[in-house]
């Protein structure tokens, strides 16, 4: 059918129209004379699946009229247009017919079935098990007439199916291929459960009339039916590959017992470039089969025209046989066929179970919760309370429970929770404390908690379900797999990995033992492992089990189901952490993509899968992307959570973090302050997230060179992780580190060393010998050596630090870019100008191929070189490499960011060593100027500007000035590092140098 027209009086206007479509098809009708170019131009949009050519002026030759493989003709009035049109249209609905091939050879099991394909059958039962309602015909013409306001063809069509429904038959109906057909085979195609609802009591007639006509006149021998249609090439591929194995439909299945009618479907697909055209041989063995066909021919909108036989919903077939007949046209034998997946067989029998419920809209409610469809649980359920009877206070209960669990999911917890409060209500009045009724709303209530932050209740409900179950000495154990799992996650969250995983390992053993291997419940199991694993620092472990969940999902689940959109999360946070940026972008986009489908826009859901990437951003080096999307995650979360939970917490240490990357240190301590707020109230005091918090916290000190500060808040952080952690853990490597790098801002490089030594003891054990992180440390230990002047030693660890990077796969460009730079700062101290331009110069190349023009690494390489050619005297040379660094920072940093001070001071001591001390004051007070207002008063780097500023009015004989700004760098030298650090020495001797000189002017 045509969903709209829409009307373009110029090629620009239509062309750009159609590049902005999505999974549309369009019927081009071009009215004036297109040349070449523009064929070829329309030829090559994908959007477009024919072009008709009105050719009104029977002057002009129609060769003159370029042709191309998707021009359908060339014609003279727009009748015989439109007659070809609704052949072509109908042809293509035949086309978007879904199947799902299972080849014998995959990797897969041969008989497994597409999950959509039990979700659908699951939705089909149900609908058959419905009762009549006469409101059922009103609602489907309502939907339909909103649907189809702007056809009046259609709309005659609705009215007359509203008067005259019962007179046809529903096959009648269908065959007519109006609104009906193609309402119900899009929605079957798409999954769209809210119009297959609406259209429930036709598709049950349109059923029972096929079921009722195969009874009646069910063939005794077998027979064959036809069937023609166009494949897309990669689609025909697979099924090309697939002899022996199945081949499945959703959609009712329209064949004829005339193979030239499906000789002349499939002849007429392959006119269009984009397809191949297949002929399906059914051989059908009434012996064998249940399916129920029927021939329609008799009730038929066609009658006889096509000797149509209609094979209703969910057939499965064997694929025997595949040849070739002509170029692009094949012929496919298939085998109607009882078959099954017996692992999907066994699902949806479990599935069934586990719906139960009295009456077919509480199934209903049911499956679509089980399909991730909230919102239309949601709305079954309220359908059905506004049908009970207020006196009837169990199924109010129930219906109250049930809720409860889809605004759950929803994220709407307050809702929720009211919502299990009514049903415990009701179960206490009826049972004793103890009854195994209240297990399951205790649960719940553990739920709630749970995902509001309130991690001791939930512990307090589900202990409490545990205690009843262990007392009833459950004849199935899978009833304890929920508590088990809860508990499992709750221990998680409150950072005792080692008991989480133990009730995670028990829950995986009686699910694997009692469950179908393919069941959803299994997946969740595996992905609540690897998410212990990955809190455990164990990332291949948690990798595997992840990768584990996702294989299980997408053979039990829809693509859109919510659950797989979490797994890819998950798997894109181990690519995150192990370095592979890309790949981790990849999965969080899946995630995104399918979350966008089905949750509502402020879905606390959704704040998680951008924080994911806005993680991914940040450790790309693309800060002011990774800002953005951790503040939409914040909006979601301060509207949907409460003020104070934990995720909150997490998200303003991300904002924090930024912030703290971006030189903004003041906006970073204002976030990480917020989050430990949040954590020292929700949290155990030996929280491991209250131990990032404070390592952030003390990172900014650092940063800001408020070292004792900084110190206090490591301390902390080691503390709680020396008491919640493994001794061994990564992350008690990150505080050493850290601790390490603190003592060599402060010049301390013996200390550094010393924890840079007990890092990568932890690091040898805990992590593999190609490690990005392993790498890094030996990188920084060759920093602490080459401050020592140890440049050997230096450079030994870079080179151990260069080896693991150069046998990583993928190698991880930025920390190679790293090794390089540091080398060359080696080669540097070393006096080895041009082997440390060398290095430097690599550093450049693999920058300038990884990251953006404007990246603030690309700066930092400009400033080093520049530095060399300065200590080599090619000033001009140094200049111009520093106003490179320059203009990057003024795009790419805050105007008072830190780094553009460095860069600023650098450019005044080329100008000094010149001899334009004019110049070059201009320039040292434009650092001293951003340093000021963002670092604090006694930071190691305004010592350095107010040095460099005296040295420049020594030189102009401004003595006065001169000790002025020597004084305040001496001042600062004292207060930044400890009274015998060559630092306080150097700055001691220049005051007194110049403090003569200016004694010397005045005498």
């Amino acid at each position: 059918m045509i969903n709209s027209i829409e009307i373009f009086t110029g090629l620009n206007k239509c062309v750009d129209f159609l590049t902005d479509l999505d999974d549309t098809t369009v019927f081009l009708i071009v009215s004036r004379e297109i040349d070449q170019q523009d064929a070829v131009l329309l030829e090559s949009l994908s959007q477009v699946k024919s072009i008709y050519v009105l050719h009104c002026d029977k002057t002009k030759n129609k060769q003159s009229i370029p042709l191309c493989k998707k021009v359908r003709g060339i014609y003279t009035n727009m009748k015989s247009i439109c007659e070809t049109l609704k052949e072509d249209i109908r042809h293509s609905n035949r086309n978007l017919i879904p199947m799902n091939v299972i080849s014998q050879t995959s990797a897969i099991n041969l008989d497994e079935l597409d999950p959509a394909f039990m979700y659908s059958q699951l939705l089909k039962e149900i609908i058959l098990d419905m009762p009549h309602d006469d409101n059922e015909k009103k609602i489907l013409v309502n939907f339909s007439t909103k649907k189809y306001a702007d056809s009046h063809a259609q709309m005659a069509i609705i009215t007359e199916f509203d008067q005259q429904y019962d007179k046809p038959s529903p096959v009648w109906w269908y065959t007519r291929e109006c609104f009906l057909y193609w309402m119900l085979n899009l929605a079957l195609r798409t999954h769209d459960t809210e119009t297959i609802l609406k259209m429930g009591f036709f598709l049950r007639d349109l059923h029972c009339q096929i079921e009722r006509l195969y009874l009646q006149n069910k063939p005794c021998n077998p027979l064959t039916l036809f069937r023609g249609q166009g494949m897309l090439p990669t689609q025909f591929e697979k099924l090309n590959k697939s002899k022996g194995g199945l081949l499945s439909f959703n959609n009712l299945l329209s064949t004829s017992t005339d193979r030239q009618v499906g000789y002349l479907y499939a002849d007429s697909a392959r006119q269009n470039p984009d397809l191949v055209g297949v002929i399906f041989v059914i051989d059908i063995d009434p012996s064998v089969s249940t399916t129920p066909f029927a021939s329609v021919h008799e009730h038929s909108f066609y009658g006889n025209e096509e000797e149509e036989v209609l094979i209703t919903m969910h057939s499965v077939f064997r694929i025997d046989e595949l040849e070739r007949i002509e170029e692009r046209l094949w012929q496919i034998k298939l085998r109607l066929t009882s078959d099954n997946d017996p692992l999907l067989t066994r699902l949806t029998e479990c599935m069934r179970d586990e719906i139960g419920g009295d009456t077919p809209l509480y199934r209903m409610s049911h499956l679509m919760m089980l399909m991730g469809h909230y919102d239309k649980s949601e709305e079954i359920l309220q359908v059905i309370k506004s049908t009970i009877s207020k006196k009837d206070e169990y199924l109010d209960a129930l219906l109250n429970y049930q809720m409860g669990n889809v605004l759950l999911a929803k994220g709407e917890l307050n809702n929720a929770l009211s919502c299990f409060e009514k049903t415990l209500e009701f179960e206490q009045k009826m049972f004793l404390p103890d009854d195994p009724a209240l297990v399951y709303t205790y649960r719940s209530f553990g739920s709630v908690h749970d995902s509001m932050g309130d991690y001791k209740q939930a512990l307090i409900y589900y202990e409490q379900v545990l205690e009843i179950q262990k007392k009833l000495l459950l004849s199935d154990p899978l009833e304890l797999t929920g508590t088990y799992r809860h508990i499992g996650v709750l221990y998680e969250k409150m950072g005792e990995y080692s008991k989480a995983l133990q009730y995670h390992e028990k829950n995986l053993e009686i699910d694997q033992k009692y469950l179908p291997a393919i069941h959803p419940n299994i997946a969740s199991t595996y992905i609540n492992i690897g998410s212990v694993h990955n809190c455990m620092g164990e990332y291949l472990k948690a990798l595997s089990a992840y990768e584990k969940a996702l294989d299980i999902q997408q053979k039990s689940l829809l693509a859109n189901h919510p659950d797989v959109a979490n797994t890819y999360n998950n798997i894109g946070a181990i690519h995150n952490k192990t370095g592979a940026y890309s790949t981790a972008l990849t999965s969080f986009e899946k995630a995104l993509e399918i979350q966008q489908k089905i949750l509502p826009s402020m879905h606390h859901v959704l704040g998680i899968t951008y924080s994911n990437i806005g993680f991914a951003y940040q450790s790309m080096g693309e800060c002011p992307k990774a800002l953005s999307y951790y503040q939409k995650t914040l909006t979601i979360e301060e509207q949907c959570l409460p003020s104070e939970h934990p995720s909150i917490a997490s998200t303003c240490l991300n904002i924090g973090s930024i912030y703290l990357l971006m030189g903004e240190y003041s906006n970073a301590l204002k976030y990480f302050e917020k989050a430990v707020k949040i954590q020292e109230k929700s949290l155990s005091v030996d929280h491991p997230d209250l131990a990032v918090s404070y390592n952030n916290i003390g990172l900014t000190y650092d940063k800001m060179a408020k070292y004792s500060a900084a110190l206090i808040y490591y301390e902390k952080t080691l503390s709680i992780k020396l008491k919640s952690l493994p001794t061994n853990h990564p992350s008690m490597a990150i505080i050493y580190n850290n601790i390490g790098l603190l003592h060599d801002s402060l010049g301390n490089y013996s200390q550094a060393l010393s924890y840079y030594e007990k890092t990568l003891q932890i690091q040898e054990k805990s992590l593999p010998l190609n490690n990005n992180d392993l790498a890094t440390t030996y990188s920084n230990m060759g920093s602490a050596n080459n401050s020592l002047g140890d440049y050997q030693q230096a450079l030994t660890y870079y080179e151990k630090s260069l080896e693991i990077q150069e046998n990583l796969d993928p190698i991880n460009q930025q920390t190679l870019s790293n090794i390089y730079c540091n080398m060359g700062l080696v080669y540097q101290s070393m006096e080895e100008y041009q082997i440390a331009l060398y290095y430097y110069e690599k550093t450049l190349e693999i920058e300038q191929k990884y990251l953006s023009h404007e990246h603030p690494s690309l700066a930092i390489t400009y400033n080093n070189i520049a530095s060399v050619h300065n200590l080599m005297v090619e000033h001009s040379q140094a200049l111009s490499y520093y106003n490179k660094a320059l203009v990057i920072q003024q795009k790419s940093l805050p105007s008072i960011h830190p780094d553009l001070a460095v860069t600023y001071n650098n450019i005044g001591m080329v100008h000094q060593s010149m001899g334009k001390y004019q110049t070059a004051l201009s320039y040292l007070e434009q650092a001293l100027k951003i340093e000021e207002e963002c670092l604090p008063p006694n930071h190691p780097s305004l010592n350095i500007t107010h040095y460099n500023i005296a040295e420049a009015f020594e030189y102009l004989h401004q003595y006065e000035k001169a000790v002025e700004h020597a004084q305040l760098a001496f001042d600062i030298a004292k207060q930044a590092f400890e009274p015998d650090h060559p630092e306080v020495i150097e700055n001691e001797e220049f005051l007194r140098r110049v403090q003569q000189k200016q004694k010397a002017t005045l005498n």
